[in-house]
């Protein structure tokens, strides 16, 4: 049920976006510096929010990362064989 839910949530993001960017193909120019560019307003504002985006997840990892439970290893560690072990071998 989840992930029928997940999908269908999905499908309408992903239409959203195909809608947004057939109705935003207006080309702008963006001047930074001595750089000039000439895009889509939606590729700009879909570049804009994905490094946006990237950015928050960088400045958020190392919090993240520091409070995460720390997991107990699962190996064990080696125990020397004892004398009954092996007499029993041998």
């Amino acid at each position: 049920m989840k992930n029928t839910i997940f999908l269908i949530l999905l499908i309408l993001l992903l239409l959203a976006v195909v809608i947004f960017t057939l109705q935003n193909t207006t080309g702008i120019e963006i001047n930074i510096f001595l750089w000039q560019i000439r895009s889509s307003l939606a590729l700009v504002l879909f570049s804009t929010f994905t490094a946006g985006f990237l950015v928050g997840v960088l400045v958020l990892a190392p919090k993240a990362l520091r409070s995460a439970p720390k997991k107990e290893s699962t190996l064990r560690p080696i125990q020397p064989k004892s004398d009954e072990t092996k007499n029993t071998i041998s």
